[in-house]
């Protein structure tokens, strides 16, 4: 089993940055550094018992995933599961807070379990888990970037 966790601070407030976030629209442009990204059902959004479709595709493997949203408590926090995809278990959880007047601090912490037993814990130990805080910051970095201008 895998844990990763990440925070940082957005200048937008959290209700603001909760509107952004809830869009699966806005999916692929926050993981375009790092993964192809396609949205199989377009008007998807996160809200709670949505479920939402993407092709992703990365070292030239495409994975079909999807996802049901468990909880969207607007300003507040998001949660989804994978219902379908490459991992065993997938769990993301998007906490937002105010920081100051102006600034939203964002806490996201993902669980999963690979498949593949315990060779789905060495390829863990080995790369995914520093892979997936990779893709994290640079998401983190792409969605602080848009509410700086």
């Amino acid at each position: 089993m895998g844990d990763v966790r990440h925070s940082y601070i957005v200048k937008t407030t959290p209700n603001q940055l909760y509107d952004y976030l809830k869009q699966a629209s806005n999916v692929p442009d926050q993981l375009s550094d790092n993964v192809d990204v396609e949205l199989l059902n377009p008007e998807a959004t996160f809200d709670q018992g949505f479920e939402v479709e993407w092709r992703l595709t990365r070292y030239g493997i495409t994975q079909p995933v999807k996802i049901s949203v468990d909880e969207a408590l607007r300003g507040e926090r998001l949660s989804y599961r994978q219902l379908e995809g490459l991992f065993r278990q997938w769990r993301h959880i998007i906490q937002l807070s105010l920081h100051d007047d102006s600034s939203t601090r964002v806490t996201e912490s993902i669980h999963y379990v690979l498949p593949f037993g315990l060779l789905g814990h060495l390829v863990d130990d080995l790369y995914w888990n520093s892979e997936l805080k990779s893709i994290l910051e640079d998401r983190s970095q792409r969605i602080v970037e848009l509410f700086d201008r």
